[in-house]
């Protein structure tokens, strides 16, 4: 897991190998997250992964206080949680580019509120004006091999204030050229 206690800006990943054990399947050992950016007190700016491999871990990415954040050319997979990259607080100007979500978000066996997926990406929960804007996602492969419902959608950017979903709604968020392989159900 990678996880600074400390605001820690402009930062490059590249070429990693983050996760547990490859086993083929679930494991209640696996490690939680994957890259766990900003906090709820403090935020992150200016992170770039770019080629890396995520998987084995229950939450690829976990974003709580982070802006101008690059996910690019990263294979995510497989992982046991309700979104493969989760934004919340702060999580603006995302670009989510060029990566494959393989079976990156399963739900969590054993776990009731956990069943499935909310979505492959979602940034919703919490924040105040802005806190969601500017989010880019496009030539994204999003591949299930197996058959995982998704509650809300398989990318899900900005809150409608606690009707369906907590938090501040969303601008200028551009989704594209993105490709859908097995998703077998949700809206």
């Amino acid at each position: 897991t990678i996880n600074f206690g400390r605001p820690a800006n402009r930062l490059r990943f590249r070429y990693l190998d983050v996760g547990g054990q490859p086993r083929g399947g679930f494991d209640p050992d696996l490690p939680r997250e994957a890259f766990y950016l900003g906090g709820f007190d403090q935020e992150v700016t200016e992170w770039h992964i770019s080629a890396c491999h995520v998987h084995d871990v229950y939450l690829p990415f976990q974003i709580v206080g982070g802006t101008d954040i690059t996910v690019e050319r990263t294979w995510l997979g497989p992982s046991w949680s309700k979104e493969a990259i989760r934004g919340q607080g702060v999580a603006a100007r995302l670009t989510i580019r060029d990566n494959v979500f393989k079976d990156a978000c399963q739900g969590t066996p054993g776990d009731p509120t956990a069943t499935g997926c909310t979505a492959q990406i979602a940034a919703w929960d919490g924040g105040g004006a802005g806190a969601f804007d500017g989010t880019r996602v496009w030539g994204n492969l999003f591949w299930m091999t197996q058959p995982t419902a998704h509650s809300d959608a398989c990318v899900f950017i900005g809150g409608d204030g606690g009707v369906s979903a907590a938090g501040v709604s969303a601008s200028d968020v551009v989704i594209h050229h993105n490709t859908f392989v097995g998703i077998v159900a949700g809206t």
